[in-house]
């Protein structure tokens, strides 16, 4: 199945404060607005049971308070 529908908007996570699966904390850490990445997160790194694979498009990054 796949979570991209362009009826929907723009999914916001909040990394590195334990918001995410673990594979998003760490694949998401240290890239910028206007990154296309392709992350393979291995099953212990998200839910245990299978391999995830995300296509992200970065299109804004905010400073947490």
């Amino acid at each position: 199945g796949s979570s991209w529908a362009l009826s929907q908007s723009p999914w916001e996570v909040q990394i590195g404060v334990g918001a995410a699966i673990q594979g998003l904390d760490e694949g998401l850490i240290d890239h910028y607005e206007g990154s296309q990445l392709i992350l393979v997160i291995p099953p212990a790194k998200a839910y245990g049971q299978d391999a995830l694979v995300f296509v992200v498009d970065i299109l804004a990054v905010a400073e947490g308070a």
